[in-house]
């Protein structure tokens, strides 16, 4: 078995048949549809038996509701393939989707990776993100790791194929009972461990942008940074590795500063939080590493809005005073 498909679903019967015929008439053949229903409630779960009696590549597995990388990880752990790879069930792919990525192969790519297709609910395209054509060699490159770290569909497990022996290895696994970030951090542990790769011009990967289900986690602010500061950990972690040096400084003090920009401002909004309150979130994170390293980097950060003057400044017993400013 050269490729597996691994789809989890939950509660998409509209979308379901739509993405799950374009893995049926696929022009390449061998490969295997790794369907795992995840507790839908809707007609998903009878929808992917009736795929499995119309192709016997087709294996679905029902189980209880455990989420989006529960089902990811039980789909690894049936996979046969030697490469794999994510397709949402909300989402479809061209007839020609996997034969394209298997393809990139044969220069030895430990991932290869291809752009996407962005469209909504009328199905009216709303963006496209395109790759160069080219091999990135991550083990003596460090501008190469820097640039396959910080492109912008690293983020999703979508429009790639992983080469499953580096997977099976290393136990590289979708983090359980996370919903959100949880794609990029399985990327970047995969990287940590990868040698080559590859990216192809071809896009043939269509996102369906706006569907909600319980796979998407409720907006929980300071949930969310607390896994987006364990996500640039790790990009720096792997900056670290890779010998990355020159520009990853500047790239990470940038990301964390927007980040807790962002995430604080969110958490003001939403909570409708008095200047004491914020002040007390603001503490909670004065001794967390990233937010002293971002701190001792902050010269490098290259926005110049009034909230960047103040950390500039280290005018930080002022910025509850700004946050709540802003939310008014």
């Amino acid at each position: 078995m050269l490729v597996s498909v691994i789809v989890p679903v939950y509660n998409t019967e509209q979308y379901l048949p739509a993405c799950l015929d374009s893995l049926l008439h696929q022009t390449i053949i061998d490969f295997e549809v790794i369907v795992v229903d995840d507790g839908s409630i809707d007609r998903s779960s009878i929808i992917c038996d009736e795929y499995a009696l119309k192709d016997d590549r087709f294996k679905v597995y029902h189980l209880s509701n455990g989420g989006v990388s529960n089902a990811r990880n039980y789909g690894l752990s049936k996979a046969k393939g030697e490469y794999v790879t994510f397709v949402d069930s909300d989402d479809f792919v061209d007839n020609d989707y996997i034969e394209q990525l298997v393809n990139a192969i044969g220069v030895g790519a430990d991932i290869v990776m291809s752009g996407i297709i962005l469209f909504d609910e009328s199905s009216a395209k709303l963006s496209s993100v395109t790759l160069d054509s080219r091999k990135y060699d991550l083990m003596h490159n460090g501008k190469d790791a820097f640039m396959v770290a910080t492109m912008d569909t690293i983020t999703s497990p979508v429009t790639k194929l992983y080469k499953k022996s580096i997977v099976e290895k290393h136990n590289v696994r979708f983090r359980q009972g996370q919903s959100y970030g949880e794609d990029r951090e399985f990327n970047i542990d995969f990287l940590y461990r990868t040698s080559i790769v590859v990216t192809v011009s071809y896009v043939g990967y269509h996102y369906r942008r706006g569907v909600i289900n319980s796979l998407s986690q409720v907006n929980d602010p300071q949930s969310h940074l607390d896994i987006d500061l364990r996500y640039i950990y790790k990009v720096k972690s792997f900056f670290d590795i890779k010998c990355v040096v020159g520009y990853s400084d500047r790239y990470i003090v940038n990301r964390l500063f927007h980040i807790f920009n962002d995430r604080i401002s969110q958490m003001v909004m939403l909570k409708k939080l008095a200047c004491s309150e914020i002040r007390a979130v603001l503490n909670t994170y004065k001794n967390v590493e990233q937010y002293k390293w971002m701190l001792s980097n902050i010269k490098y950060v290259d926005s110049n809005s009034y909230v960047a003057i103040l950390y500039k400044l280290h005018l930080l017993r002022l910025l509850p005073y700004y946050y709540k400013v802003i939310s008014l």
